[in-house]
């Protein structure tokens, strides 16, 4: 019974549906009523709808070869301890920018002092030892082969010198080249041995792109190339490059030809590490006619664009050319000037009525039109739904959970949404884009 009683209830309340939906389409029934008809076959700015559109202009264009890759710097090297000992001192931090020879940290140089004080004093004594040495072999006192020996010993006793002040001076970690420090691996009190990594430094001028061109792609490229990059963080913002060097070997693994390319990036925004997309022009056509590409209907298996044509859209095939990331070449469909939709093409028909918000002359409009019920630009009903069609709608929409549950969240910010025809409306559409397909 209870099964029936369920059945009942939706059946009366699609009876319901269909009797209001009835009453709704003879209550708007163009034929029996010629106010109507006349109103329906009237071109006027509120009865169009609203589009966004773009002239064709006259700009270059280019064909590129497009990979990724991530940038690198051309100059990057660990610095190592030549010497053991205690870190003494810290003079810098991670991204700093540091010239050549300036000094990065400070090792404990106690011990080494002592080594540098202690050949010192090697060599004072083996310098006097010679010097007696040299009188008595003037004297026959003694012999050439042990005046040699003096000479050899004191001559070690320099070197030995040498060693304990370069050590010395090894304690001092300096710069190899003007660049930032990218990482600090030791902290104060630690103790490093020889051959320990301390800091690693890195010369950000120039950064380069290392890319992997197949091999058939060669011969359109070469040294002083000019490319393009834009990289994930800063994908409005364009940056410019030459290819520095082709490798002269194919990969016989994977075909692919080894290409360096040196960035130019004087604000120094750019960092190694960052992920990029480059764009190597091949050529490059002067006063095309260009369009955005977004101007281009997506559902369809040829090229086709709505024109602009005194409030119609035409819908126009299109040859294309070369293409960038927002650009295309049109070729051959639309002449320097003509005007397409960029906004709101889609669900359009070839010969539909269409305006420009804020272009509508007054001329245009009729003295009767708000009596007759067309609509301007703020007007109430853009496509001239009665109240019940409206409400008998979205009363269908509202049986999905997920519209149901964004009805019911949006009434709680603005109650006027219950009563709103046009609030309706508008609610009804961007639910239709929103879940379309998920309603059943």
């Amino acid at each position: 019974m209870l099964l029936l009683s369920k059945r009942k209830i939706l059946f009366i309340a699609g009876l319901l549906i269909l009797l209001l939906l009835s009453c709704s389409r003879k209550k708007n029934d163009p034929g029996s009523n010629p106010s109507s008809m006349q109103s329906m076959n009237r071109v006027s700015a509120g009865e169009a709808v609203p589009v966004k559109v773009e002239s064709v202009k006259m700009e270059d264009i280019s064909s590129y070869i497009m990979t990724t890759t991530t940038l690198e710097a051309e100059k990057k090297v660990d610095i190592i301890a030549r010497v053991s000992g205690m870190v003494n001192k810290i003079y810098v931090e991670e991204g700093d920018y540091v010239k050549k020879g300036k000094v990065l940290a400070e090792l404990d140089k106690r011990e080494l002092l002592i080594a540098v004080k202690e050949a010192e004093a090697k060599v004072n004594n083996t310098k006097a030892i010679l010097d007696r040495s040299e009188k008595m072999f003037k004297d026959n006192l003694l012999s050439k082969e042990e005046l040699e020996n003096k000479k050899y010993q004191y001559e070690l006793a320099l070197s030995e010198l040498d060693r304990a002040k370069l050590n010395y001076n090894y304690a001092s970690i300096r710069a190899p080249f003007t660049g930032v420090i990218t990482k600090r691996q030791i902290f104060l009190g630690n103790m490093v041995n020889v051959n320990q990594v301390l800091f690693t430094i890195a010369d950000f001028r120039p950064l380069l792109a290392r890319i992997y061109v197949p091999e058939k792609e060669i011969s359109k490229l070469k040294v002083k190339q000019k490319a393009k990059l834009t990289v994930e963080m800063m994908k409005n913002k364009e940056f410019w490059g030459e290819i520095k060097m082709i490798s002269p070997v194919v990969d016989p693994q994977s075909g692919t030809i080894k290409v360096t390319i040196e960035i130019n990036d004087e604000k120094n925004v750019l960092r190694p590490g960052m992920f990029a997309s480059v764009y190597i022009i091949t050529e490059t056509h002067k006063k095309a006619k260009v369009i955005p590409k977004k101007a281009l209907l997506l559902e369809t298996a040829e090229d086709v664009v709505f024109k602009f044509d005194n409030g119609i859209a035409r819908k126009v095939s299109i040859k294309k050319g070369f293409e960038d990331g927002e650009r295309i070449e049109v070729l051959d469909g639309l002449d320097f000037g003509d005007r397409v939709i960029v906004v709101g093409q889609e669900g359009l028909r070839d010969g539909a009525e269409v305006r420009i918000p804020g272009e509508e002359l007054a001329s245009q409009k009729k003295p009767d039109d708000a009596k007759k019920g067309a609509i301007t630009p703020e007007g109430k009903n853009p496509r001239q739904f009665s109240d019940d069609q409206v409400d008998v709608y979205l009363g269908m929409m509202l049986n999905n959970p997920e519209i149901k549950k964004e009805y019911d969240k949006r009434i709680k910010k603005d109650p006027a949404l219950k009563t709103d025809t046009t609030k309706k409306i508008a609610f009804i559409k961007e639910m239709g884009r929103k879940f379309r397909g998920k309603m059943r």
